[in-house]
């Protein structure tokens, strides 16, 4: 399986938190309808967090509903990034930037995108190889911190995450994230 480019992302990316596998899957077939084409399905953190459930969600909507863009999020380390790979994940998100994970997630074939806030990470997180940064937390910084972003780092394509939603996507979307 080839790895997806940053041009093959699409605008809106729906994500599925502590969603059971069988609900999921309706849920993910709820989003295909609607038009949403990407689902990202979250790791579990935590004291007792068992990451069966993300992989066997990740595994069923793969099954269930062909054609949707599968990826896993919460992504922390490499043994994830390799658990979500093998469950069939194309792209892995993470909170944060951490080079050696991006590289592992890149050595994987998975579509890396690194969680950033500042400048400095958005850079260092591209410079790593991540073609997409996520910029996280989004919506408390708003619309214009990605305008701010962009003026100097134009050629990094942005994704904003975090208190985004039907209410200020849009505002986001025009701020230039992809």
């Amino acid at each position: 399986m080839a790895m997806l480019d940053a041009g093959q992302l699409f605008p809106v990316v729906a994500i599925a938190r502590g969603i059971p596998p069988k609900e999921l899957v309706r849920r993910a077939r709820e989003l295909q309808l609607a038009g949403v084409p990407a689902l990202e399905v979250t790791f579990p953190h935590g004291e007792g967090a068992d990451p069966a459930a993300t992989l066997e969600g990740i595994a069923w909507v793969l099954r269930e509903c062909p054609g949707l863009l599968v990826g896993a999020g919460t992504v922390l380390s490499a043994e994830e990034a390799a658990l979500a790979q093998r469950a069939g994940a194309r792209f892995a998100l993470s909170p944060h930037f951490d080079p050696a994970l991006v590289e592992r997630e890149l050595s994987l074939g998975l579509l890396p995108i690194p969680g950033a806030l500042t400048p400095s990470e958005v850079v260092a997180a591209h410079r790593a190889g991540a073609p997409l940064v996520k910029v996280f937390p989004a919506a408390p910084l708003g619309a214009q911190y990605i305008r701010d972003l962009r003026g100097p780092l134009p050629h990094i394509p942005l994704m904003a995450v975090g208190g985004i939603g039907a209410g200020n996507a849009r505002e986001f979307r025009a701020a230039g994230c992809c």
